[in-house]
């Protein structure tokens, strides 16, 4: 996906399509000294969903925030396929300012254009 194409990319509505649904718990808090890690996509969602895409959106349920992220296949065992979004998931945490004690409701439709993110803060945050 292009910067164009990136810019011109409009918001899916995900009521018109199966979506399959995941809660991600934030167990970290960024920082300057702290590498964050990558988010791992359930395989089961992965391999129904995704097939050999190498990059995605990220939607903003609460804004209009669209940011591409990069998907990585590792492959373990040979037959164990694993996806993980890196470029892209590091700028919507720090954008976001995601924080230990924070859930993600992530949907993501079955021809996927794009991953739905809702922020559900933890009770430490503001």
């Amino acid at each position: 996906m292009s910067a164009s194409e990136i810019n011109s990319f409009r918001r899916v509505d995900f009521n018109q399509e199966t979506v399959y649904t995941w809660i991600k718990d934030i167990n970290f808090t960024p920082d300057k000294r702290r590498k964050i890690q990558a988010l791992n996509i359930p395989r089961r969602f992965a391999l129904e969903t995704l097939g050999d895409a190498t990059s995605i959106v990220l939607q903003s349920a609460h804004s209009n925030e669209l940011i591409k992220c990069k998907i990585i296949t590792a492959t373990r065992n040979e037959k164990r396929v694993e996806k993980y979004l890196t470029i892209g998931w590091i700028k919507f945490v720090k954008e976001n300012k995601l924080k230990a004690g924070d859930q993600l409701i992530l949907k993501l439709p079955q021809s996927p254009r794009a991953i739905e993110v809702e922020i559900v803060r933890g009770n430490n945050n503001a």
